[in-house]
């Protein structure tokens, strides 16, 4: 259950939650973030690193008035609840995520396919199943798994014990 709460918060961690009950009637509306999403991103197309960053992938510095206008629309709608200001919003989510699309739809190297192959979920073989168990991710979940039943050297529990013989510790 706690875990499914966790999942769920997670999904709906960046929608923006100001005057939900009305915004969840709107078509697409999961895709308007919080306001401080789009500040955030304006502020970062504004500074001198993310300029250097389109200038590196584009090959010129990128118009940030998109960001500013999405800005704008969200504190409308977080002040008023502007059903246009969302719908603008929208359209130019819309947008941005077609042009970010588009490289990778008019890729034609790598052959689509509609459903995952038939062995997918097949064993491994016998030399990847022997390198998994001797695995640096095998050794870190196990550490983590001893550390958090508090046992063994190395541990925090067994380290603050250590410590606190023959010496005061104030936690």
């Amino acid at each position: 259950m706690g875990r499914d709460r966790n999942l769920e918060d997670w999904a709906t961690k960046s929608m923006n939650a100001d005057h939900f009950s009305e915004l969840e009637k709107l078509p697409n509306y999961w895709m308007v973030r919080k306001c401080d999403a789009y500040y955030a991103e304006l502020k970062n197309c504004r500074q001198w690193r993310g300029r250097l960053h389109q200038y590196y992938v584009h090959g010129k510095v990128d118009s940030c008035e998109n960001w500013k206008l999405n800005y704008e629309d969200c504190l409308s709608w977080k002040t008023s609840a502007d059903p246009a200001a969302v719908e603008r919003i929208v359209g130019r989510e819309k947008e941005r995520i077609a042009d970010r699309m588009r490289g990778h739809l008019a890729n034609d190297v790598w052959e689509r396919r509609e459903t995952p192959p038939s062995d997918w979920n097949k064993l491994l073989s016998d030399h990847l199943t022997d390198a998994q168990e001797e695995s640096h991710l095998k050794r870190y979940r196990e550490k983590q798994e001893e550390l958090r039943q508090g046992g063994g050297e190395g541990s925090l529990v067994y380290n603050l014990k250590e410590r606190a013989k023959g010496s005061c510790v104030v936690m």
